[in-house]
């Protein structure tokens, strides 16, 4: 099967319009603002380049699946923990950055699912954007500090539904101290 290869050519890191947050905490201090960036010369602002390809085989997917464990475990709670053989009953495409430092996955239903990036990659912004070129419509987040449903917003999607926290359905080692019981928040992307 051949690739379906996407080039995703990103803004400078300290874009105005794909804020990054920061993720580093011994960096400290504001990131610089838009007028900053504008101030240094282009050549020395560094650029971001992802090449994002589809995967095709099962040792591709379970590539996927292990690079998405390394992630802080964290991060790895707010991702619903599905096995290859998951993505593949539920009909996912998966998708990884070339120099594998993140991925997604995207259900038949359009909904956007597993958007990882590996620490310090500051790619995971990119990826939703790409998600959504290749048809993804739809996301679910947990809603804790408003944090992924407000980065969603920066892209489009808006609140479509909102799922009461069920202790039934909560993640293995779930942090109540520190996580709560949020709601899970089901947001659609806004077409014109």
């Amino acid at each position: 099967m051949e690739h379906d290869l996407f080039v995703v050519k990103l803004m400078p890191l300290s874009s105005q319009s794909y804020p990054l947050p920061d993720e580093n905490p011994a960096r400290s201090g504001p990131s610089p603002t838009l007028e900053e960036t504008l101030a240094v010369p282009a050549a020395e602002v560094p650029l971001l380049s992802v090449s994002v390809h589809e995967l095709d085989t099962r040792s591709e997917r379970n590539r996927f699946v292990m690079l998405r464990e390394m992630l802080p475990e964290r991060h790895r709670l707010m991702l619903t923990p599905y096995a290859v053989a998951d993505y593949e009953r539920e009909g996912a495409r998966l998708f990884l950055t070339d120099n594998n430092t993140g991925g997604f996955g995207i259900l038949p239903s359009k909904e956007i699912v597993s958007v990882f990036s590996l620490p310090g990659t500051r790619v995971g912004r990119y990826l939703i954007e790409d998600a959504i070129l290749r048809g993804g419509r739809r996301v679910e987040c947990f809603d804790i500090g408003n944090k992924l449903p407000k980065l969603y917003a920066q892209f489009g999607f808006s609140e479509v539904d909102r799922i009461p926290w069920d202790d039934n359905h909560s993640p293995q080692s779930w942090d109540f101290d520190r996580y709560g019981t949020p709601d899970v928040v089901v947001l659609d992307l806004l077409t014109q």
